[in-house]
């Protein structure tokens, strides 16, 4: 289990994707309590990709619904074609609303509002399923 405060542990890189600014502040902040170091924020589905493919982050924070609309899944899915990202799908909406994010073997849910804790354990989710799958 990856646990961010070890003193010997690497730390891991982060891209923020999030479209509502107090949400991409509260990720900030717990990620930077947790010892990651967030390389890039975006609200935008187009420059996540670029930031993506430029800073090859260890973990993906992703908002489901940028913008209003499912955007977070299709970065998603485009991603999952060309790497293995570890991915924190955040959303406030039920999961009987996005039944595809199922299909995301190095992934993990986290539902809005959320706790530093919730957080946490979601990357660690999500780290361990890339670990499962090979990709990291």
């Amino acid at each position: 289990m990856v646990h961010a405060h070890e003193p010997d542990r690497p730390l891991r890189k982060v891209v923020v994707v999030e479209d509502d600014p107090v949400i991409a502040d509260s990720l900030a902040h717990y990620l930077d309590e947790l010892g990651y170091t967030i390389c890039a924020q975006t609200a935008s589905p187009t420059e996540a990709m670029t930031l993506l493919h430029k800073y090859e982050p260890d973990v993906i924070t992703l908002d489901v619904d940028l913008g209003g609309a499912s955007e977070g899944v299709a970065v998603a899915t485009v991603l999952r074609t060309t790497a293995m990202y570890p991915i924190v799908f955040v959303t406030g909406a039920p999961a009987v609303r996005h039944p595809e994010l199922k299909s995301f073997e190095a992934s993990a849910v986290v539902a809005k509002p959320f706790t530093k804790q919730d957080l946490e354990k979601g990357i660690e989710r999500a780290i361990r399923r890339a670990e499962d799958e090979g990709a990291f």
